[in-house]
């Protein structure tokens, strides 16, 4: 059996500006994951545009709605502190109540959408990870077991998956591994 740590590293966006609201930390509670959800160990992930646009305050927070003219849903849902990180390829280390043990170890990338519900084919509320919930800037996400897409590719290295989420980055450094040891620099 696989015990997962107490707490990871992570980088935690402490509010609107530029790269000096990133902190580096190592001392982050590791999220269980709840009932119906699976906790996902972070392999890697992409820097996507809509984290630098969040960091730079395009997008509202729950305190602050005059930030933008652009919102998700009804109402704001970015709250400060807040780990980023949409895209995101990883394996699962843990499951909660009422989901099946047998994903532990299941490897393949995770669908950024948060949905309201069990019907991914409608969202009328989007959102996605590293927004209005945690994301994969840190060692482990939780996520229910609909978005993390398992491949039955067993002979296809890590490795050769990673690539696939950091592909939006435009440069090497956009994309993170554990153990998240990343440059502020990264995060422009």
């Amino acid at each position: 059996m696989t015990t997962t740590p107490e707490r990871m590293a992570g980088v935690l966006l402490t509010g609107h500006g530029g790269i000096d609201r990133l902190e580096y930390l190592t001392d982050l509670p590791v999220p269980g994951p709840g009932r119906g959800e699976v906790l996902v160990r972070v392999t890697a992930t992409a820097k996507n545009n809509t984290d630098r646009k969040v960091r730079e305050g395009l997008y509202p927070t729950d305190r602050d709605e005059d930030v933008t003219s652009f919102q998700l849903g009804d109402a704001p849902t970015l709250t400060f502190p807040r780990i980023q990180g949409a895209d995101i390829v990883g394996r699962v280390a843990a499951t909660g109540p009422g989901v099946d043990p047998a994903r532990i170890g299941e490897r393949g990338l995770l669908d950024f959408n948060i949905y309201a519900d069990e019907r991914p084919d409608l969202n009328l509320t989007p959102d996605y990870f590293g927004h209005g919930r945690d994301g994969g800037f840190a060692e482990y996400v939780a996520v229910r077991p609909s978005n993390s897409t398992g491949l039955q590719t067993p002979k296809l290295p890590m490795r050769n998956l990673q690539p696939s989420a950091c592909a939006p980055t435009r440069r090497p450094s956009g994309c993170l591994t554990p153990p998240m040891s990343a440059p502020a620099n990264m995060f422009w």
